[in-house]
């Protein structure tokens, strides 16, 4: 839980993101969204990244949420997991079985062959440092444009 509160009162335009956010989250407003809010100029930017994100046709949705799932799990964001997994059945089919196996992804058969590579590639480049083998780009530029 944080220990600060949404500001008290929004600006019209911090309503009107809050309200197409909660749409987007299946009704309810997630807490770091609503602490965006302090500061209007921040809020507006990321959610017009997330936007761009969301909107993003040059990958299968899939694979950029298998991504996205593993940077979040490799970072630590249980809110970024929690709302990542909810997104992932829901725009994506991605299975239960697929959740608890993201962290030994390697060694199952609940991914494809493309699937695991997207979860390697999104592995290295979250970590600090970045550690992207020129072999796993290579693999990655041969697979995907």
């Amino acid at each position: 839980m944080a220990r600060i509160e949404p500001p008290p009162n929004p600006g019209p335009l911090t309503r009107l993101v809050w309200g197409v956010a909660r749409r987007q989250m299946g009704g309810t407003l997630g807490e770091p969204v609503e602490l965006m809010a302090h500061s209007p100029l921040v809020m507006n930017g990321y959610g017009g990244f997330e936007t761009a994100y969301q909107r993003a046709k040059r990958a299968p949705k899939r694979l950029m949420l298998l991504a996205e799932l593993k940077a979040s799990a490799l970072c630590g964001c249980e809110w970024c997991m929690d709302y990542g997994s909810w997104l992932a059945r829901r725009e994506a089919g991605i299975t239960d079985e697929q959740l608890r196996e993201l962290p030994r992804f390697r060694e199952s058969d609940a991914f494809t062959d493309d699937e695991k590579l997207v979860l390697e590639y999104a592995e290295g480049i979250s970590r600090t440092p970045v550690e992207v083998p020129d072999e796993l780009f290579e693999r990655i530029r041969h697979r995907f444009d």
